[in-house]
């Protein structure tokens, strides 16, 4: 879990920015944020990766998401 709480640190003001640049709401912007990272989540095995350090991202969430998984 500490690994999704660090990749969702690195990503979260890119995200959080844009969203609140097309709503121009922080509370709205706050609540899809974090429902984009859900889906992000959700859709991992679908992604296609763009660079290393993204691919390092990708893989590092797939692991998130299997260790949840396994706990429900």
């Amino acid at each position: 879990m500490e690994e999704m709480v660090e990749i969702y640190r690195k990503y979260m003001p890119q995200v959080y920015k844009f969203l609140f640049s097309l709503c121009h709401d922080s509370h709205l912007s706050e609540e899809l944020t974090q429902e984009t990272f859900f889906q992000a989540i959700k859709s991992i095995d679908n992604f296609s990766v763009i660079t290393n350090e993204e691919f390092e991202d990708v893989n590092l969430i797939k692991k998130i998401k299997k260790k949840i998984g396994e706990k429900h």
